[in-house]
């Protein structure tokens, strides 16, 4: 018996537009099974579907770098894997000798920062319908709270875009985290920010196994997440060789895809 569905946002269970059709939130509902997000935004990003869905159940934010609960005045933080402090001043000083015209921002806890306003924030904020709080990387550093989740880059620029993700290489960190997200975007996270790691807590913490779980997903960082369940259900718009780790493949995201893997393919889990 299912007993728990974990679902990735962008690409998943968010259109072309990034909204969630009314067909897949009735699905949800209906279904009455405890749902949680597995995403590499922001909690502030992913407040939206959190409130369209009624979740209270964990909410997994930054590739498993946050594992939280909303409540009424804001969120209860269950899990944490920020990035080293030591790491972000080193990626922040790379970032300004070498590659200094790029788009960099970042994420606390509940605040996205950035030191100025640019084609990048602007693009990032047309998905999101966010602004980021403008400071300086000093300022932020000097701060009671200097906990980083992610760091984001987005540049639009092939050939830079690759020479920023090799000089981020050539730190030879192993406490990041580098993952290519889209065409524009090189977000860097904890090396303990992983989608199965958020899975593995609420499963610890609720007594579940792997074969009462089910995973949405499309794309590269959603598998280890598709390792970690019994059910991994595969979007029709995710590549190939995603596809290929699926128990079933749905329709595609902008087709509803999770509604109908809900009605078609979980009445055969639960048989």
């Amino acid at each position: 018996m299912i007993k728990h569905i974990f679902s990735d946002m962008d690409g998943t269970l968010l259109d072309k537009v990034g909204g969630i059709s009314a067909t897949n939130a009735q699905a949800i509902y209906r279904l009455n099974t405890p749902f949680t997000l597995v995403s590499a935004r922001a909690p502030m990003e992913m407040d939206f579907a959190m409130d369209r869905l009624q979740l209270k159940d964990p909410q997994i934010a930054f590739n498993g770098g946050l594992i939280f609960e909303k409540n009424e005045s804001g969120m209860d933080v269950l899990s944490e894997n920020p990035i080293d402090n030591g790491t972000v001043e080193t990626i922040f000083k790379l970032i300004k000798d070498e590659f200094p015209e790029i788009s960099i921002s970042w994420y606390g806890l509940e605040h996205w920062y950035s030191e100025r306003n640019d084609q990048g924030t602007a693009l990032e904020s047309r998905f999101t319908n966010l602004l980021p709080d403008i400071v300086t990387q000093n300022e932020f550093l000097d701060s009671d709270d200097t906990r980083v989740f992610k760091i984001m880059m987005i540049i639009f620029d092939e050939e830079e875009l690759q020479a920023v993700g090799k000089a981020i290489l050539d730190l030879n960190s192993d406490l990041i985290s580098i993952q290519r997200s889209g065409t524009y975007y090189i977000e860097v996270t904890s090396n303990k920010a992983v989608k199965s790691t958020g899975i593995q807590f609420i499963m610890d913490r609720e007594g579940l196994k792997k074969d009462e779980l089910v995973a949405f997903g499309d794309s590269q960082n959603d598998i280890p997440m598709f390792e970690a369940v019994g059910y991994p259900i595969v979007m029709d718009n995710a590549p190939k060789n995603i596809k290929e780790l699926a128990k079933y493949v749905t329709l595609a995201n902008h087709d509803d895809g999770i509604s109908y893997a809900i009605n078609n393919y979980l009445p055969t889990i639960q048989a």
